[in-house]
Order: C-alpha cells, then structure tokens, then sequence
C-alpha cells in the first residue's frame, strides 16, 4: 500500500544543472495552499507517514511560506539549492515559520567547475553549514555520476564530519523518453556510466559501504544500495516491486513516480481522490500496469522504502521520517 508521497509544489528552477530536464515539466497550474492543504488531510486519513517535497525549486514557490506553516506536525523533507534571490527573502523566513527538514543538493566539495551543479553544491554546504542546527532534521543530497563518483568517498567523509545527514542517488538516464526527470542517455554523455566504469564503480561503492556500516559516514540509504552499483547504476535497471509512493504534480495529477508520468494514471488528480470519483485501490492497480511498462530506474529513495519493508519496517519508518543513518549506524 502506499506510505510516502514524491511531490512537486512547483516545476520552476533557476538553476541549468546538466542533468536534469524535470524543471522544464510543467502542469497545467500551481495549487494554493489551501488546495494543499486539502491533499495533505486527506494523506493524514490514509495514514501516509512521510513526505518528500521535491520543487523542483521549493523557495520559488509562490506562497512557501505559508505552506510550512500549513505542514506543521507532519514529516517531511523540502528540496532546496537555495538560489537568489529565493534564499535573501525567504530562508530565514522558514525558519522561524517552523521548517521541518531541508534538503539541498551537494554533488561536489570543491569550486573549481562553472556548471550549476558544481555552483548548487558549493553554495548549499556553505548555507545549510550555517542553519542545519537550527531546524529539526536536514539531508545534503549526492546525485553520484561518472564525474564525481572517484571521489565520493572523500566527499562523504568531509561532509560527515562537518556533520552533515547525506542523501545519495545515482545519475538516471531515459530508455523510453518518458522519464521526464532526466534526458535520454545520449544527451547525458560524460555523466551516465558506461560498461568500462563497472569494475572500478564495483570498488569504489564497495568502499562506501564499508564506510556507512563502520560508522564512518552518514548516509541514509543503506549499504546494500551501493554494493548494488555496479549491478543497476550502469544499465538503470532497478524495478520498484509494490506502490508504497504516490506522486503528485504541481497541478494534483497522479503520477506513476517522480521520475515518470505515465500514460494511464497522470489522467486522476488528488482531488479525483479526494472526491470518491477513484480509490486508492484504483490507483495500486493503474501503478500496477504503467509500472510494468518502466524500463527501469535506480532512484534511492524507492530502494530505501522497499529495503526497510523487507527488513525492519517500522525502524524503516524511522529512517525515513528523519533521515537517521544518525540512528542505525550508531
């Protein structure tokens, strides 16, 4: 059944970042709060337990603010790169609104490119250095690719030891054109892996994972996640096995995941739900079918929640609510 919502509040995102293309989605509006607010009520009455807000840029949604104030009690993470001039006029403002947990993109320690992913990265360690002790919960996000991936390793320890909670994903790539989070693999040269990376990909993660299960960073989805690596990451060939995320447009539209909009069940908003006009059962089974048409992805976040209903779920719950590798590598 479904636990965990993907939602994007709003498609715009100032920043150019080379891989992706989910900021030039759009839906046909952006909802108010108080359209949200109705979605996130009825979520509560069906027992939804966590909320990933990914933006695309959070801080340029129009009414942000009053939306966090709107989500107080409730778990969540919101996506940020806190760009200008979004962060100047709103940052502190969420704040002391009551902002649950920010997340912020980080895939490189180091200034020295001039692409927006290396400018997002330098920027959000130095922004999330000063406000992470003042907010709940917090995650620096790693989208790991054949640019960065070597050093890793050296990234995580650095962050950790700054005291950070680090989130990690690998670079996707489009089989179909229908994944609208990322672009078709030819237009990801330089980023997606190739076959001649598996080997040293396979040592590399290896150490990763040596270094979440000693303790040595924190880092939330599981080792098994990148001992995985070399088996998924290449070919993004993962499958989800069950609908435990619904996902939402900027406009309520159902989605089939973050990263896909499907064919069948983007035609149902949150408010068909809402309304009785379909059922969340309905839903499970339109996942069903557009599921078994996705060539595949190897997106964290689904692994972790299918890792933790396998193994310990309701630690898992825990786990995701508050990013807590603080908890379980301890």
């Amino acid at each position: 059944m479904f636990k965990y919502t993907s939602i994007f509040i709003q498609r715009y995102c100032p920043r150019q970042c080379p891989y992706c293309t989910a900021k030039d989605v759009r839906g046909k509006r952006k909802l108010r709060v108080h359209e949200w607010q109705r979605i996130f009520e009825y979520l509560d009455k069906e027992g939804f337990e966590f909320h990933l807000i990914l933006g695309n840029e959070s801080l340029a949604y129009p009414w942000i603010v009053d939306f966090v104030k709107m989500m107080r009690g409730r778990y969540y993470t919101l996506y940020t790169t806190f760009p200008e001039p979004f962060h100047s006029r709103t940052t502190e403002k969420l704040i002391e609104a009551g902002v649950y947990s920010l997340s912020c993109g980080v895939d490189y320690i180091s200034s020295e490119g001039l692409t927006d992913d290396y400018i997002k990265s330098t920027w959000g360690v130095q922004v999330m250095s000063k406000i992470k002790d003042r907010i709940p919960d917090h995650q620096l996000t790693i989208t790991i690719h054949r640019k960065n991936y070597k050093a890793i390793p050296q990234i995580m320890d650095v962050l950790t030891k700054m005291g950070f909670i680090l989130g990690a994903s690998f670079i996707e790539f489009s089989h179909d054109g229908k994944h609208d989070f990322f672009p078709t693999k030819d237009k990801l040269l330089g980023y997606v892996f190739t076959e001649e990376d598996r080997e040293e990909l396979d040592y590399v993660m290896n150490l990763v994972a040596d270094g979440i299960e000693s303790g040595k960073y924190y880092v939330q989805p599981p080792p098994e996640y990148f001992r995985d690596a070399a088996k998924y990451a290449i070919d993004i060939s993962w499958h989800c096995s069950k609908p435990l995320i619904l996902s939402i447009e900027e406009d309520g539209s159902l989605r089939c995941c973050a990263y896909r909009k499907g064919e069948e069940i983007c035609k149902y908003t949150m408010f068909d739900l809402i309304d009785g006009i379909v059922s969340l059962d309905d839903v499970r089974r339109l996942w069903k079918k557009e599921s078994r048409e996705c060539p595949g992805c190897y997106w964290s976040y689904p692994y972790i929640v299918e890792y933790w209903e396998k193994h310990n779920e309701e630690f898992g719950k825990k786990v995701i609510q508050v990013h807590a590798s603080k908890y379980y590598r301890r």
